[in-house]
């Protein structure tokens, strides 16, 4: 149980800190290439591991090629969502796709859905709305838009979590290798599309602009998915992806001491968003979760 809290506390900070990279390179290019850039050098970050991994059987890998292209969609509206609006506002929503996941999780892998992690559910929820009611500060008119966007991203994201859950969960599988499949396939599916759109070019322009900002992203992003991928072997779904949502404190300290975003006026939403997290997390580990 050490390594996994570890390993919890490890994704935690990662995706808390992650957040605010992608918001500096999402603010620098499009989400196309910024994802481009965001997965491929996770995928290169993830590949020593994946070297040194088992193979994966071939059913595993069509379930980490099909995560992938989920993934790629569901990233291109996390960056946008973040680049169009505060990083204090919108990243609790992405906190949705915990509640997407419980019900997911108990339709799909048959894991219970118990009055404690209803209510932390409808805790996230009512967090999240709390957060959009609240004016935009700086004049950021387009954060309708990115929750929008980030709902969105929250519901791509529980659907590639049972994919991910089933991908990771068979005994030949190897958290590492799936890992570097679903992320290659990502950049990948980035590349292809901006190549045929003619904007191939704002990858080496991002990478060039914006090196140490792209590859801390990039970092980031491989090894929190790793950890994730890890975990998931060892926990339930409904379990491994709330814990994600403590990484919301990071994220809006963060925000507050770089943008100046209003932390005061937003503590209590963002507090609800963790604590209903927490509830999921707490009781979906017991015997019966």
């Amino acid at each position: 149980m050490e390594g996994l809290s570890a390993l919890l506390a490890l994704r935690v900070v990662l995706v808390g800190v992650e957040r605010l990279l992608l918001r500096r390179l999402g603010d620098a290019a499009s989400p196309g290439a910024c994802s481009a850039v965001f997965f491929g050098i996770g995928a290169l970050v993830l590949l020593p591991f994946a070297l040194r991994g088992a193979p994966l059987a071939p059913l595993t890998l069509r379930v980490a090629v099909a995560s992938g292209f989920v993934y790629a969609a569901a990233y291109w509206l996390y960056v946008a969502a973040l680049a169009g609006g505060e990083l204090s506002r919108t990243a609790p929503l992405g906190s949705l796709s915990s509640v997407f996941v419980v019900l997911f999780a108990w339709w799909v892998h048959g894991e219970s859905l118990s009055l404690p992690k209803a209510a932390g559910a409808a805790l996230i929820a009512a967090g999240s709305a709390a957060l959009q009611s609240r004016p935009a500060a700086g004049g950021r008119g387009l954060a309708p838009v990115a929750a929008l966007q980030m709902g969105g991203y929250a519901l791509l994201t529980a659907l590639t979590r049972m994919l991910d859950k089933a991908g990771t969960g068979g005994a030949a599988s190897d958290p590492a290798r799936y890992a570097f499949v679903v992320f290659a396939t990502v950049a990948v599916c980035q590349l292809v599309l901006l190549a045929g759109t003619g904007r191939l070019a704002q990858v080496s322009r991002l990478l060039g602009a914006h090196p140490a900002v792209s590859l801390g992203a990039g970092l980031c992003n491989g090894l929190s998915f790793l950890a994730l991928a890890v975990l998931l072997t060892r926990l339930p779904v409904s379990v491994a992806e709330p814990v994600t949502a403590l990484s919301l404190l990071v994220t809006a300290v963060l925000a507050a001491l770089v943008y100046r975003e209003p932390l005061a006026a937003r503590w209590l939403p963002t507090v609800a968003v963790v604590v209903g997290s927490f509830l999921i997390m707490v009781r979906g580990s017991g015997p019966h979760g």
